[in-house]
């Protein structure tokens, strides 16, 4: 008798176990990605710098494992049910992003969001304003905000500003000085943005949703349930030092 009763609840269990991983499947699943430089030198590796070879590598593991792509600043909108999306993001406007980063894209039929730092623009290494103009009308790019000089300060310094309320102001002025700018170049409305160093605050991100951007980015990975009113979403950041099968999980 006592085995019956413990097989009954061993089937129990394993049905309510199967009916919860069958309920996470439903609920899809997002992975939201930050790149930065793209560099055929092999001396140019490490956290922030990929070969155009690893790239491509991720693209066909995407492809693979049945992972479709969105833009970031439609994140909000997407009905993830049963679906495996990711989101591929570069951060700060190398010139990589036109060289290698989207014709890669292209070849494998996926889309990428690129935040342009803009005090960077036309700097040696960086997209001019023409390169951000023919990005821009590319099917599998889009414009997003990366501050217009904000990122040239300290980390530590960020994390001051961003402590004191009354830098409010002095932030989202740098934004919309970027957004300004980068409209300007497109022609196009600017609607998604990223954090330098991943330093935000609740009051800031706020406010820059409330003047239009729909959808903000930090550079530390939380689980993707949602757009918040006030907190932006995490990324996992694309290092050689980690494997993409690792990154995907």
């Amino acid at each position: 008798m006592k085995k019956i009763v413990s097989l009954i609840i061993i089937f129990i269990m394993l049905f309510e176990s199967s009916c919860a991983m069958s309920f996470l499947d439903r609920r899809g699943r997002v992975i939201i990605l930050m790149y930065h430089r793209i560099c055929t030198n092999p001396k140019c590796t490490g956290d922030y710098c990929i070969t155009p070879e690893r790239f491509e590598e991720d693209l066909k593991y995407f492809k693979k494992n049945g992972f479709t792509s969105v833009f970031a600043s439609k994140l909000g909108e997407i009905d993830k049910t049963e679906k495996k999306i990711v989101v591929i993001t570069f951060d700060d406007g190398y010139k990589s992003d036109i060289e290698y980063a989207a014709p890669i894209l292209e070849k494998y039929g996926y889309c990428a969001s690129f935040y342009i730092f803009g005090g960077a623009v036309g700097r040696q290494g960086y997209l001019t304003k023409e390169d951000i103009k023919l990005l821009s009308e590319k099917k599998c790019a889009e414009i997003g905000n990366h501050t217009y000089s904000l990122h040239s300060l300290a980390a530590s310094t960020l994390n001051l500003m961003y402590a004191d309320p009354k830098n409010d102001e002095k932030i989202i002025a740098d934004f919309n000085k970027n957004n300004k700018f980068l409209e300007s170049v497109t022609g196009k409305k600017v609607v998604t943005a990223t954090y330098p160093n991943g330093e935000f605050s609740e009051s800031v991100d706020k406010k820059l949703k409330s003047d239009g951007i729909k959808t903000t980015f930090s550079t530390k990975w939380n689980s993707f349930f949602g757009i918040s009113k006030s907190r932006p979403a995490g990324r996992k950041n694309r290092s050689t030092r980690d494997n993409i099968e690792d990154l995907m999980k």
